[in-house]
């Protein structure tokens, strides 16, 4: 551990592993506190800060400001006052970096391990949580502080940093703009090799951020995804110097690993795609759930299905926090107008603990309290107050005039899911790789779903790669775009490019073309084959099916009646 010293004025240790604290911004004032301040040690000689914001737990309980709390240790040790009483629940003090920028900035500056001897040496909270050197309960109690909830996360950059500093301090930084030409080569299964070049053409009018694998089931297209990421997880590793190695976990908590030449040596010639977010709507998928929380590969798994319960209040507050913008567009405002379009009848509702006082508070029928999301708006305090009374343990849920609570249709909660997730987490350079996106969403909630993809994409220099049975996903995607994963006569799978054009094309024809050549023959098939056997004149046929048989069907009985006659 580094020796820790504080003191009322800024000054500059001369001894390697020491660092003093001393408050910064002493007139600035976050609803009657003030916790800014500023550590300082040196590395090589070099003198080196990082601005924190420290809350005191003199007597175990908390200090209002960081000044008051320097006069009094001043005073206690020149005898004026006695000294405080020994903590037994809280450290003498806890603090968090001002920014993510922080964490990552000092990760770059000292070896892994001078890194974590800093934050424990300084307490940072999240440090003291994973080392154990804080119970959870402590750690609960001191953000539910006002203290902490409000003067230490009012402002965003805090907030943030707070959430996710301390898990990314190690990452290694993701491309400024994903949309890099790869080639990716893997042997899932025994016979067959699979190829797909992702390419890029520059228009000014059509984005080709959205890679489409498409083909039917058992093929290995989430397999291939599988053993992409796991090539991309080596790359990052060989690249991140002394940083700390990534590792995948399946959903059993075991190492991900490939089988042995699932992918070669072409990882190696993969881009660093740093910072991967996968969604998938099967629970029982091949793909890794998670990475070490300190490794260097920024790597974020998401069940979008239906049976996952994990709670998506968290990230609807970060997107309401959030100052970012994606393009021309605050995420909080985007998330609004999406909601507007696909649950335009129904009012959201957000999870809060009953402890909460306000008047926009709804208690249901089951004695669990709500606050509706229109109702998060006006003073800034009772804004972070609600946010900081946010329950984990339920849902979102919606409601409409007549019903307090609602629930939403499969499709409806599938994309919503996406959205507030996808929204609250999409940032720089990220490659997103989503699995069978179309499950539940009905044509028009798929178009909604590709609209919201192509344009976070665009704003934040991302690409995904979507692997889908549904044409109206190949629809929305430009054909250099399209990979089919086909089934061939010696059961070895091949991977092709599209040879008609799929943007904007019509449904029956990509279908056609993608799944035309099954050997399964399809029910109106069928139909027409027993029309034929029937021997009679395609007039007669008109007359007696018309206002049941499409114009498609009745086109391909004639060409049959044709070719029967010839």
């Amino acid at each position: 551990m580094w020796a820790t010293t504080v003191t009322e004025n800024a000054f500059t240790p001369n001894t390697e592993k020491t660092i003093n604290i001393f408050p910064v911004n002493i007139g600035w004032n976050d609803f009657g506190f003030n916790f800014h301040a500023q550590a300082r040690f040196l590395v090589n000689g070099v003198a080196r800060e990082v601005n924190i914001r420290l809350v005191p737990f003199p007597n175990d309980q908390p200090e209002n400001t960081i000044s008051s709390w320097v006069k009094k240790l001043i005073s206690i040790h020149n005898k004026e006052t006695p000294k405080f009483a020994p903590n037994i629940k809280f450290p003498e003090f806890i603090c968090v970096l001002s920014s993510v920028y922080e964490y990552k900035h000092l990760a770059e500056e000292l070896t892994a391990a001078d890194y974590d001897e800093i934050l424990l040496s300084i307490r940072e909270l999240n440090a003291l949580l994973i080392n154990e050197k804080i119970s959870n309960e402590a750690y609960r109690s001191i953000v539910d502080t006002p203290q902490f909830a409000n003067g230490v996360l009012r402002k965003n950059g805090a907030y943030k940093a707070f959430k996710y500093g301390y898990f990314k301090g190690n990452r290694v930084q993701p491309p400024t703009d994903a949309r890099i030409p790869f080639g990716f080569t893997t042997k899932p299964r025994e016979a067959s090799t699979y190829t797909v070049n992702f390419t890029y053409r520059d228009s000014d009018l059509i984005p080709d951020r959205v890679h489409c694998l498409i083909g039917v089931n058992g093929v290995g297209k989430t397999r291939y995804l599988k053993n992409l990421i796991l090539a991309i997880q080596k790359k990052i590793n060989s690249v991140s110097e002394s940083r700390i190695p990534s590792q995948l976990f399946d959903q059993n908590g075991d190492l991900a690993l490939a089988d042995e030449h699932e992918y070669g040596d072409n990882w190696s010639n993969l881009p660093s795609f740093s910072r991967v977010c996968v969604y998938s709507t099967d629970p029982h998928n091949v793909l890794p759930r998670r990475t070490n929380l300190r490794g260097s590969f920024d790597y974020l798994y998401f069940d979008m299905g239906l049976e996952e319960k994990a709670s998506l209040s968290y990230q609807l507050a970060d997107l309401i926090r959030s100052e970012d913008r994606l393009g021309s567009e605050e995420r909080f405002v985007l998330f609004k107008k999406i909601m507007q379009k696909t649950v335009p009848d129904a009012q959201l509702l957000i999870p809060v603990h009953n402890k909460l006082q306000d008047n926009a508070k709804i208690v249901d029928e089951l004695g669990n309290a709500w606050i509706p999301l229109a109702a998060v708006r006006g003073n800034e305090l009772r804004v972070l107050d609600i946010l900081n009374n946010i329950s984990e343990s339920r849902d979102l849920a919606f409601r409409t005039e007549k019903i307090s609570a609602l629930p939403l249709s499969s499709g409806q909660k599938m994309f919503f899911r996406f959205a507030t997730h996808f929204l609250s987490v999409a940032d720089q350079g990220t490659l997103v790789l989503i699995d069978e996106p179309e499950t539940h969403l009905h044509p028009n909630l798929i178009t909604e779903f590709m609209n919201l993809l192509y344009e976070v994409l665009l704003a934040t220099s991302s690409i995904a790669v979507v692997a889908t049975h549904s044409a109206y996903v190949v629809r929305e995607t430009p054909s250099h775009c399209v990979h089919v994963f086909r089934r061939k006569q010696d059961s070895t799978i091949a991977v092709d490019q599209f040879y008609i054009k799929t943007l904007g094309a019509s449904i029956a024809e990509l279908s056609e073309t993608i799944f035309g050549d099954s050997l399964v023959e399809s029910f109106n098939d069928k139909i027409v084959s027993q029309i034929i056997e029937r021997k009679i004149s395609i007039e007669e046929i008109i007359k007696q099916y018309s206002d049941i048989l499409s114009m498609d069907m009745l086109i391909k009985i004639k060409n049959n009646l044709k070719k029967k006659e010839s």
